[in-house]
């Protein structure tokens, strides 16, 4: 089965979209040591992350965003745990950095669980997982009332506009800085017809089986 690029998602900001917008962060060493050094640490800094055992989602791409980070000076010390630890202890603030590999069933979840104020870790109302504490402060953005909206807009079009403004105020303020997009292989008999064109959706990730996909062969 060949891998194919899942389209987007109604409402999901496209690279094209984030380029215009200018929310697209190119890798550039010497202005990160500028920026350093304006903040007060011309030689650097360290910290602990914790981050997953598991290998290919979670170890890996934080393995290789530390080889990245170093060569600004920025030595980010990695603390492997098993995955449930992982998990309740950067619910638990433990961690400055955090790797989140997931996928949601729409822009709206994705919006409202990582960016919401009310689901902010230790502080928001009902925390889940906000861990940049986005919208918490007089120093980050505050995209509460373009979720909102936005969740309750009846005009598709409207609705799509309110959450790519939210995304943009989001990368604006670099509370998340995306990194890797993971594809899958999925094996497939030729007997089975799925009765639809083969494109995965964003929000699986898997080829859809529906009322019109059959067996042809026992």
């Amino acid at each position: 089965m060949r891998r194919r690029r899942p389209p987007p998602s109604p409402g999901a900001l496209t690279k094209e979209e984030a380029e215009k917008a200018g929310v697209v962060y190119e890798n550039d060493i010497p202005k990160a040591k500028e920026l350093l050094t304006e903040a007060g640490y011309p030689n650097g800094i360290q910290f602990e992350a914790i981050i997953s055992e598991l290998d290919t989602s979670y170890k890996k791409p934080m393995i290789a965003l530390q080889a990245q980070l170093k060569k600004a000076g920025i030595d980010m010390q990695l603390k492997v745990v098993d995955h449930a630890s992982f998990h309740t202890l950067i619910r638990k603030d433990a961690s400055p950095v955090v790797y989140y590999a997931c996928w949601r069933p729409n822009v709206d979840v994705f919006l409202t669980r990582f960016y919401h104020s009310d689901m902010s870790i230790g502080t928001g109302k009902t925390p889940d997982t906000n861990f940049s504490h986005y919208g918490t402060t007089k120093e980050s953005g505050n995209v509460d009332a373009l979720i909102e909206q936005a969740r309750w807009e009846l005009d598709p079009a409207k609705q799509n506009e309110l959450w790519k403004q939210a995304q943009i105020q989001i990368l604006k303020d670099v509370a998340v800085l995306p990194t890797i997009r993971l594809l899958y292989v999925f094996p497939m008999k030729s007997y089975i017809d799925l009765g639809c064109p083969l494109e995965f959706s964003w929000e699986t990730y898997t080829p859809q089986v529906n009322e019109k996909t059959r067996v042809l062969a026992h």
